[in-house]
């Protein structure tokens, strides 16, 4: 598969992340996948990824009609998909935004649509990632908003896994390592690199 090297970016001054349990898309597109058809007007992220796709010439001659399937030359029905945020602690060392060092849910929503899109029906979509092994990592995926949108999913028939890949957790006290978690980590195994 070659696929034409492009980089596209999308810039809007002023905009804010929509709270984590309003992902929806501003409004209905054509090609909209799900049938629970809520908008949330204030949600300014998700027309920004869906024009990144547009930039990015992916199925350019379907762009603004039902078919666009932005995500086709790369997802294919069947497919199993793994969509890989970051994730790097579920708190900000400095009492800062946590969203300045993990995905905001509302770049991820839109492009679950889009992969859905792609899969047409058939398939598996995984969200997963390795945080920092003193991170917990249910209090991050529920600050972000990942287990409320599973569940939206889920209301969908759509079953959408989350998986934690790391091998060992930590409690830790400051900078202390208390106590040593082992984890289930990838189910597929690890390979040395």
């Amino acid at each position: 598969m070659n696929l034409p090297l492009l980089v596209a970016a999308v810039y809007q001054p002023e905009v804010d992340y929509p709270p984590v349990t309003a992902t929806n898309p501003p409004e209905i597109y054509p090609e909209f996948p799900l049938k629970n058809r809520s908008v949330n007007q204030a949600n300014q992220v998700y027309p920004m990824v869906r024009e990144l796709f547009h930039l990015l010439k992916l199925d350019a001659e379907n762009y603004g009609t039902t078919p666009w399937n932005p995500l086709k030359t790369v997802i294919s029905p069947g497919d199993n998909v793994l969509i890989k945020p970051n994730f790097a602690l579920d708190r900000h060392s400095n009492k800062e935004s946590i969203f300045s060092i993990i995905t905001h849910i509302s770049v991820i929503r839109p492009v679950i649509d889009y992969v859905l899109i792609a899969l047409n029906g058939s398939g598996k979509i995984t969200i997963a990632d390795a945080p920092l092994v003193k991170t917990n990592f249910h209090n991050l995926i529920e600050a972000n908003g990942l287990i409320e949108l599973q569940k939206y999913y889920q209301q969908s028939g759509i079953n959408i896994e989350i998986l934690d890949l790391r091998a060992e957790a930590v409690q830790s006290q400051g900078d202390v390592i208390l106590k040593r978690i082992k984890l289930a980590g990838d189910p597929k195994g690890y390979s040395v690199v």
